[in-house]
């Protein structure tokens, strides 16, 4: 069991202050691997909470928690959890109750394995066929226009109200705030890009420090948000060369880290950064930032 594929684990239930919670009583090298810690003995020292600390959505954990409580075996089990780096990945999980000598749940026990990939597919392929849809709707609403436009019921409302108007010329449309995001994890880039754009945003990608500074250059964004732990160029690299070029040098730059770690926010500022935020990304701190940034920038 300890050199299976998939992890392998074990976890009871403790009492924490006035909750009980769930920790891991064992688990085996794939599990931990798959968590991105170094040693069994760090990962079930440091998850002291798997519902606030594992699972991205706690309404998640109740749920499976309570199958097992009425069912005593849940299978593929579907939910995005957190690396230690606090990037998120997505797993399908399955257990089996534990139960005391009353029947009453004491832990569970199970196999879980990560299916980024797949779902990130699944993902991708409901966005194409949306996509699809409207496509189809908006062909369809044009030629029910055109149809519209040469009906003899219209060329004769349009023959009867044609007259002389003075030619006004239309205000400029508000273009969307343009946001580079540099992130080199593709679960957390493509999240984090989806909700900015339904917020509005327009938003392009880059998965490395290098990349960034290269995009930011060409681009020229409203707004950069950088990722710190990048490949190529970490993203204290790709900030201070920014902040260092007259053409990029005033475009705020929001540095993103996995953990609040004390000093992390100065050396932010001492790069370059004009703010900072920590993961997991919490969207409506975020954009109150990504604003203020803004209304700096242009102050």
């Amino acid at each position: 069991l300890e050199d299976a594929p998939i992890g392998i684990y074990r976890v009871t239930f403790e009492s924490l202050g006035e909750k009980t919670v769930g920790r891991f009583a064992s688990v085996n090298s794939a599990l931990v691997s798959l968590l991105g810690y170094s040693t069994a003995a760090e990962l079930m020292s440091s998850v002291e909470d798997i519902a606030d600390e594992i699972y991205a959505d706690l309404t998640q954990y109740s749920q499976f928690v309570g199958l097992l409580k009425d069912v005593g075996q849940v299978t593929g089990f579907e939910y995005q959890g957190y690396r230690q780096s606090g990037d998120l990945i997505w797993i399908s999980q399955s257990a089996w109750a534990i139960r005391d000598g009353r029947g009453a749940l004491v832990g569970y026990e199970g196999i879980l394995e990560e299916v980024t990939e797949r779902k990130l597919a699944e993902l991708t392929l409901a966005q194409t066929v949306e996509d699809l849809k409207k496509e189809i709707f908006h062909l369809q609403q044009v030629q029910q226009a055109a149809d519209i436009v040469q009906t003899d019921y219209f060329q004769k409302l349009r023959s009867n109200g044609e007259e002389e108007k003075p030619q006004t010329v239309a205000p400029k449309a508000n273009l969307p705030t343009r946001v580079l995001l540099v992130e080199d994890n593709e679960l957390n880039r493509d999240m984090l890009s989806r909700r900015l754009k339904r917020a509005n945003y327009e938003v392009s990608v880059a998965m490395d420090g290098a990349e960034g500074t290269d995009k930011a250059m060409q681009e020229l964004p409203d707004i950069i948000l950088m990722d710190i732990s990048l490949p190529v160029m970490d993203g204290w690299e790709a900030t201070q060369r920014l902040k260092q070029d007259p053409q990029t040098a005033k475009i705020p730059i929001i540095a993103l880290t996995a953990h609040a770690m004390a000093g992390d926010r100065e050396k932010s500022l001492a790069a370059g950064c004009d703010d900072y935020d920590t993961k997991p990304i919490d969207l409506s701190r975020l954009l109150s930032k990504i604003e203020g940034c803004l209304q700096c920038s242009t102050g």
